[in-house]
């Protein structure tokens, strides 16, 4: 019968766990939870708590556990069970409750999919009007998943090998259900995700992607947040500006005046085709160019600096062309 039990309690763990996970929820530290359950008690074969000779069915359980998060990983969960079941051959109805305090450990709390492990203390009584109550002393340990459908509530399977003391027996509780969640948990996930997608700079990219923190109200910047002058063009192995770049150019003109304590170093990069010390000299020579370039437009000469830096910190893989065409590239750098 318990090796039925098993089977099913693990069928209904893999199932569970067939939902994908992407980390928008999980458990939060100071919540607590309220968690109904239902699913099967399987008895060992021999266990007689009435010693009438009889045999305790597999019965359907119903639980209810209130839990709280000491912190992400680890909380601690009070349950309650109640097993409806018979004792045969006499046939005769025994309700089983089974009472226990636990501490789990949730493994990889930062996902929607969450595994825990967990183990406690209780007790297992036997009750049937005609015969005196037998209530047993246990352990018990086992684990589960969760599945975080949103904050306030997941779905959740759950086994649990139960030993109970005395003349020592075995018991299986499987379960599934659902937890509803209350608490600061909400509030400090929420806070998480706005500071996640905080923009302190206004440039349309979120702090924790943002690799170029302040750059100016309208600075054109990259995917990495990089105010990055756009269509800017050289003549090949040169730093001569090509005629239709005037026009990027004069908007960092246009962002300079508008910022009047503004002040910028031109920064310099190419791709790693050729030597590192020609790449090196080409990108100082461009960015000089972009400085005088604004200059002549009547910016002050001491807010802008200019400086080369080659093949260094490259905006995206040199291993393809286009990579190598983001690479080359004069980078707006603010200076405070």
């Amino acid at each position: 019968m318990l090796k039925r039990s098993f089977y099913c309690a693990m069928a209904m763990v893999v199932m569970l766990a067939g939902f994908a996970a992407n980390g928008h929820s999980g458990p939060q530290a100071g919540q607590f939870f309220l968690s109904p359950m239902i699913g099967g008690h399987g008895f060992e074969g021999n266990q007689d708590p009435f010693e009438t000779g009889e045999e305790l069915d597999h019965g359907f359980t119903f639980g209810l556990g209130l839990g709280y998060e000491f912190t992400r990983h680890l909380g601690t969960e009070l349950t309650f069970n109640i097993t409806p079941t018979e004792a045969q051959p006499g046939d005769f109805s025994v309700d089983v409750f089974t009472g226990r305090l636990d501490l789990f450990c949730n493994l990889v709390p930062e996902k929607d999919l969450v595994p825990y492990v967990a183990a406690g203390l209780g007790t297992l009584t036997f009750t049937n009007p005609d015969l005196d109550d037998d209530t047993d002393f246990m352990v018990n340990y086992g684990g589960g998943v969760k599945y975080y459908l949103n904050e306030a509530v997941a779905l959740r399977a759950d086994i649990r090998h139960l030993i109970a003391f005395g003349d020592t027996h075995s018991n299986l509780l499987y379960t599934v259900g659902m937890v509803f969640n209350f608490g600061g948990g909400k509030g400090q996930a929420s806070a998480g995700r706005k500071d996640a997608d905080k923009d302190s700079d206004g440039d349309g990219i979120a702090d924790s992607k943002d690799s170029c923190s302040g750059t100016p109200v309208g600075a054109s910047v990259d995917s990495r947040g990089c105010w990055v002058i756009k269509d800017l063009h050289f003549e090949t192995g040169d730093a001569a500006i090509k005629s239709g770049s005037q026009k990027n150019l004069d908007e960092v003109v246009r962002v300079m005046e508008k910022n009047p304590d503004l002040k910028l170093e031109v920064q310099g990069y190419t791709d790693n085709q050729g030597s590192a010390e020609f790449n090196r000299d080409l990108s100082e020579k461009r960015a000089q160019a972009v400085r005088s370039y604004i200059v002549s437009k009547g910016v002050d000469k001491d807010r802008i600096t200019a400086k080369g830096y080659g093949i260094e910190n490259p905006a995206a893989s040199n291993d393809t062309a286009e990579g190598r065409a983001k690479n080359r590239r004069v980078e707006l750098k603010p200076l405070f």
